[in-house]
């Protein structure tokens, strides 16, 4: 597997795709929060990052399968049982969280609507029907910002609850963007009613677009699932990118 210190320039994200894609969505894309700057630097948070020697950039699928169920290895090795309870369905949880790992590495619209299909039980494409993501062009905008990124494996952690990695919470200083449950999964009532959250935090290095300013990104992305017991398994709720420094503009939102 290769380790890379560095990346080579990935395409960037056409302008004029975006902006039209986002004014056809508008009405959907309130699950969506820009960026939110408190002004000042989390010298703790970029400390962390700056101490991880080297992230690791998945060069073909097989890589990134291996690279996601090394971070959910790690993930779930940090995280403390709950009560005296273990995780509930924790085995779906795991796949889950590689499964989307995998899929953020080497993005394939079928296998995300497949997915989708087989966490509601129901008809992937029915499901995304009216949502942002019925658009596959409008998906991929998302998650080709992803695609070359390089991760921090012995740096990830896992946390059972949402307030760790939301802004003004657990976190002080530096930005972030979350992205929450963009009307598929049905997942926000859950939060609301106390369900069990898990999150995963894991240090991302992220390519410079193709422009002349352009800079690598290296910032914290997080995967938030919560369970739905009516179901017995868990669910995506949500995403949040976090900047400790707080100075590299506006963050790429992660999909859902």
């Amino acid at each position: 597997m290769n380790r890379k210190l560095s990346f080579s320039l990935a395409a960037g994200i056409a302008i004029f795709g975006i902006v039209f894609l986002a004014t056809r969505f508008s009405s959907r894309l309130r699950s969506h929060k820009p960026s939110q700057n408190t002004g000042y630097v989390n010298e703790i948070g970029v400390a962390e990052l700056d101490s991880i020697e080297y992230f690791i950039e998945p060069s073909s699928p097989d890589e990134g399968a291996q690279v996601a169920e090394q971070l959910a290895k790690r993930a779930f090795s940090t995280i403390q049982q709950v009560g005296e309870q273990s995780l509930p369905n924790e085995g779906q949880l795991r796949q889950l969280l590689i499964d989307r790992i995998k899929l953020m590495f080497n993005p394939e619209y079928d296998v995300f609507v497949n997915q989708v299909g087989d966490l509601l039980g129901r008809d992937g494409h029915e499901a995304l029907r009216g949502t942002m993501f019925e658009d596959e062009k409008l998906w991929y905008i998302f998650t080709n910002t992803y695609k070359y990124a390089g991760v921090a494996i012995d740096a990830t952690r896992a946390t059972l609850d949402l307030g760790s990695v939301t802004m003004g919470v657990g976190l002080w200083g530096g930005q972030q963007t979350t992205f929450g449950d963009p009307g598929v999964y049905g997942s926000n009532a859950l939060v609301e009613n106390g369900a069990t959250v898990f999150s995963v935090g894991i240090p991302v290095m992220l390519p410079p677009e193709n422009t002349p300013e352009a800079k690598i990104m290296v910032v914290y992305a997080t995967l938030s699932f919560v369970f739905d017991k009516s179901r017995g398994k868990w669910i995506p709720h949500r995403t949040a990118v976090y900047d400790p420094t707080g100075t590299l503009g506006a963050l790429p939102s992660l999909w859902m």
